[in-house]
């Protein structure tokens, strides 16, 4: 049945023992390594055989880590993809270390999603901003220019006429203002796939 669920699965998984030799690989695994190195990892394979060179200083440290009951989870992309390994510690019933799990999985959509949410909270900030700094300064204008018409009681027509262009120049900023903004929300793309 442990076999069934590994062999379902959609993540590379791989259990290596204290000597780093392969005890057990599932075929998602098996084809990603035919993939990269020409030939399926099988059980009694040297595991550092399937990894690349520029990795096998950096996979011999974490193995030296989970050794000691660390559990590790990178990421890395190789351009097109995103895929997370996690290398965890295995322990056997007496609680003795016997080897390492190693899972590989592709984690591409939820970097996608991640880096769709980082762009749309960039987009939301930038807004936040203009509405407390650009929003706030016709607003002000208005508000003052109500309040000047409000409290000169000796205004001439001709000076009540200016406060009200001053009043329409600074609504017109303003709904130019909130407009873009508008225009910038809807170019966000909520859908968060």
């Amino acid at each position: 049945m442990l076999k069934a669920i590994y062999e379902s699965n959609q993540d590379a998984f791989t259990f290596i023992d204290k000597e780093l030799i392969i005890r057990y690989t599932n075929q998602v695994a098996k084809n990603i390594t035919k993939k990269i190195f020409g030939k399926e990892e099988q059980i009694g394979d040297f595991a550092l055989d399937y990894v690349l060179p520029e990795y096998k200083s950096e996979f011999e440290d974490y193995f030296k880590r989970v050794i000691t009951g660390e559990f590790i989870t990178i990421e890395k992309t190789d351009g097109s993809n995103w895929w997370r390994f996690s290398i965890y510690p295995v322990y056997n019933s007496s609680n003795e270390f016997v080897g390492i799990a190693h899972n590989v999985e592709n984690s591409t959509n939820e970097k996608n999603i991640l880096l769709q949410l980082e762009n749309q909270n960039k987009v939301l900030k930038e807004i936040s901003w203009k509405q407390s700094h650009e929003v706030r300064k016709p607003l002000a204008n208005i508000l003052s220019m109500y309040q000047l018409h409000k409290d000169d009681k000796n205004a001439t027509n001709i000076q009540k006429e200016e406060y009200l262009d001053y009043l329409y120049q600074s609504v017109n900023e303003l709904d130019a203002i909130i407009k873009k903004i508008i225009v910038e929300i809807n170019e966000i793309n909520f859908d968060v796939q």
